[in-house]
């Protein structure tokens, strides 16, 4: 796990191979949406304590599958 990954780190925004889990923090939800939304990465997760920001994260991830990488069907 990298904690506080710069979002133009290598580690954020290129294919890692190994077990490796960049960790971004955000100061409000806008920002996530954002950091979310500009990922083109494999994945994405959403870690928090409260299950009800999660759900309003996941549902603004701009009508991206997570498991959809852009440009590819």
């Amino acid at each position: 796990m990298l904690t506080a990954v710069p979002l133009d780190s290598p580690a954020f925004s290129q294919e890692i191979f190994g077990p490796v889990a960049p960790v971004v923090d955000y100061e409000t939800v806008d920002e996530a949406i954002e950091i979310i939304n500009s990922s083109d990465g494999l994945s994405v997760g959403i870690l928090t304590s409260n299950r009800f920001k999660a759900l309003e994260l996941a549902d603004h991830r701009g009508g991206r599958d997570p498991h959809q990488r852009p440009g590819r069907r």
